[in-house]
């Protein structure tokens, strides 16, 4: 039995996760190394700390209500933070059991850092609002009967929306001495553009942001891309305009 023992806690001081054993009243009685090493503490610091401590989504209020729930549940899965001692924060995937060892009863948490998953999320997640930024203003490009003037006001309104940071991101369209700015347009800090050159006319595409920062860093390649993509719908709608328009003058001449 104790060599069974052993190898057990062997395996929790040895697996890739973070691994806590916790009393009812959120007590750190066992951490292994690579809970030590991710969070930067030592075994005797943790060992006078509690759950509170490294996650700050579950207060010492909470604890309680928590354990309550292990016990009736058995086993919780979550998504929670960890605190290093050097205050950095990172996300983890918690799976807690509840375990009745030598009379006692414990909490058995295993956590694993999410942080990658989280940028890979992320990352996804903006380039759905990319396609949805540009799906948007294709779909406004083949509208009947919209004019030049119309399309660009629509443009420069959904162009902050394929922004990593909408709230902070303005539109402006100068073409053929005309502009067209988003609402509540400020020009930010920091800011990119793109030519429109069309057969019939000619501007630039701007994006600010109010953010600090340089340039490379406050705009994702992916949104100078996205500027691009717009620029060229914008040329292409403009030249297929003005030759309807003229297509129409033609005939109309010839009808008279």
């Amino acid at each position: 039995m104790k060599k069974r023992e052993k190898l057990f806690s062997s395996s929790l001081e040895q697996a890739s996760l973070e691994v806590f054993w916790i009393t009812s009243e959120g007590d750190f009685v066992f951490t292994n190394e690579n809970a030590r090493d991710r969070l930067g503490y030592s075994k005797e610091e943790l060992d006078d700390m509690h759950v509170w401590d490294i996650d700050p989504n579950y207060p010492k209020e909470k604890r309680k209500e928590v354990w309550e729930s292990l016990k009736e549940n058995k086993r919780l899965n979550f998504l929670s933070d960890h605190v290093k001692k050097n205050g950095e924060k990172y996300p983890v995937e918690i799976t807690s059991q509840y375990i009745e060892y030598d009379g006692e009863e414990y909490e058995l948490a295993f956590a694993k850092d999410i942080t990658e998953r989280r940028e890979k999320e992320s990352a996804l997640y903006e380039r759905v609002k990319e396609l949805e930024c540009l799906y948007t203003i294709s779909n406004l490009t083949q509208t009947e009967d919209i004019t030049i003037e119309s399309l660009m006001q629509e443009v420069v309104d959904v162009v902050p929306t394929g922004f990593s940071s909408p709230r902070e991101t303005s539109a402006r369209i100068i073409f053929d001495d005309r502009t067209y700015e988003s609402d509540d347009f400020k020009e930010g800090l920091q800011n990119m553009s793109e030519s429109i050159s069309a057969d019939h006319g000619s501007g630039r595409l701007e994006v600010f942001v109010d953010k600090e920062g340089k340039k490379d860093e406050v705009f994702l390649e992916e949104e100078k891309d996205l500027v691009n993509s717009i620029a060229i719908h914008l040329e292409n709608f403009i030249d297929r305009k003005m030759k309807v328009e003229k297509l129409e003058e033609l005939i109309d001449l010839e009808m008279l």
